[in-house]
């Protein structure tokens, strides 16, 4: 009952045991005594109707009882008519209610003075109603709950869309300040190699330098030891030959002289490698400042491939992030595909809700003059019924009264054809003694035709 596709939306005529139990679980309580002799209870009645009123169409006692009508001042007494205005409200939302539920007949006489059958059958089609409209709503509570989970699971899958956007702008700007600071420090790493290269370079051209310098300082120093000695020998050699030769003044004095002048060029050279030397100092100082910079620019140089390889891990990460990014799109665009597709479905199911109460509203409509055509046609076929049924126990009589006489035919015949078999039977007793007297008379006769012939 209540499922709403019954052909013109008929409906059990419930009892009054069953009528109770159904308004009882819609909590609405009345006595078997109130169906049984309304009559007696119309006030009990028109509650009962109030209240599926409240429970069919949401309309309640407070808002059926509207302000005072303005007319009733015109009214000779107008407090006789308060209470009017409430109930008129109420049997209109009693007859639309009605009318939904297909009962069409209902008047201002079944509530001031209802009947038993009447009022059975307005409870049960207004049951049959309450219990359509719970099935109908719990089917449009769990769409409407699915519905709110769809928008639910979109809002999320929308919010999350905007985080992971966010997300990806985040580490794309990452990405690029790293790709510049990689750049940066490859530039740097090219800079130093290349300045390493020139420092190695020259570090070899200093080493060469610095072992000819070292070479050179050593023969210089060979040199100049030698020559001191000289020098020293041809002082003693000098002092000791000052005593037995006589030299002329002039003579001591070029030898002096030439003494003094090697000795100034020794010095003089002397000089020259300790410049030389000084230089070489200087160039080894330099060089170990160029080792200490090749040492700096090694560790930097190892620095920056840490740091590059940092880059590098964190550039993976960074591509391995954008393919997570990318599935998660690709998971949204499914989700969002199917959240579309869900939510279509839902408009087409919404559509087709929409079109069956459109439908149920215009089968309603059309109904209404079917079944008063019905109602009629069913009193028409009543009397006819009735005028079938005399005939039929008439007919009934008198078959029962063929049926007597065909017995007594029937026996009368069955006698008649036991009579007409016995006097078959004697008849052809008869024939057979008769045939075979002719059968001997016709020997008796034949045999004095053959004498004579003879």
């Amino acid at each position: 009952m209540g499922d709403g596709g019954d052909v013109g939306y008929s409906f059990p005529v419930l009892n009054s045991k069953q009528i109770v139990g159904y308004l009882s679980d819609v909590h609405i309580h009345v006595a078997e005594e109130v169906l049984s002799d309304p009559k007696q209870h119309a006030s009990q009645v028109v509650m009962v109707f109030e209240k599926l009123v409240e429970t069919t169409m949401g309309v309640t006692k407070e808002e059926m009882s509207q302000p005072a009508f303005a007319g009733l001042g015109c009214l000779s007494n107008p407090e006789l008519h308060d209470d009017n205005i409430t109930f008129l409200a109420l049997f209109r939302n009693v007859c639309k209610m009605m009318k939904i539920s297909k009962i069409d007949d209902f008047a201002l006489k079944d509530m001031s003075d209802p009947t038993r059958p009447r009022l059975r059958r307005q409870l049960s089609a207004a049951i049959n109603f309450v219990r359509f409209r719970e099935e109908k709503d719990v089917m449009y509570q769990e769409w409407l709950a699915r519905k709110k989970s769809v928008a639910a699971a979109s809002k999320a899958s929308k919010l999350r869309n905007i985080k992971l956007a966010d997300d990806l702008d985040d580490v794309q700007s990452r990405m690029a300040e790293k790709k510049k600071a990689i750049e940066d420090i490859a530039a740097k790493s090219k800079a130093v190699k290349e300045e390493t290269a020139d420092l190695s370079h020259s570090c070899s051209v200093v080493r060469e330098e610095g072992a000819q310098l070292k070479k050179a300082n050593f023969a210089a120093k060979d040199k100049v030891a030698s020559s001191m000695a000289a020098l020293k020998q041809a002082e003693v050699e000098k002092e000791r030959l000052q005593g037995q030769v006589v030299n002329s003044p002039q003579r001591i004095l070029r030898e002096v002289a030439d003494q003094q002048q090697a000795l100034d060029q020794e010095l003089a050279d002397v000089q020259a490698e300790l410049q030389n030397t000084q230089k070489l100092q200087q160039s080894v100082v330099v060089l170990g400042r160029a080792k200490r910079e090749l040492v700096k620019a090694a560790a930097s140089i190892e620095e920056a491939g840490t740091e590059l390889s940092k880059q590098e891990s964190a550039y993976k990460e960074v591509k391995s992030t954008q393919r997570k990014i990318v599935e998660k799109r690709g998971e949204y665009a499914a989700r969002a595909s199917e959240i579309s597709e869900n939510q279509r479905r839902l408009v087409r199911l919404e559509e087709k809700l929409f079109h069956l109460q459109k439908q149920a509203a215009f089968k309603t409509e059309a109904t209404a003059g079917e079944l008063d055509a019905v109602r009629t046609a069913i009193a028409d076929k009543e009397g006819q019924w009735s005028e079938a049924h005399g005939r039929l126990e008439k007919a009934k009589s008198a078959v029962e009264q063929h049926l007597q006489e065909k017995n007594l035919l029937e026996d009368q015949i069955e006698d008649r054809v036991r009579e007409t078999k016995h006097l078959v039977q004697q008849i052809t007793t008869i024939c057979r003694g008769h045939g075979v007297r002719l059968r001997e008379a016709m020997r008796e006769g034949s045999a004095p035709s053959s004498t004579v012939i003879t």
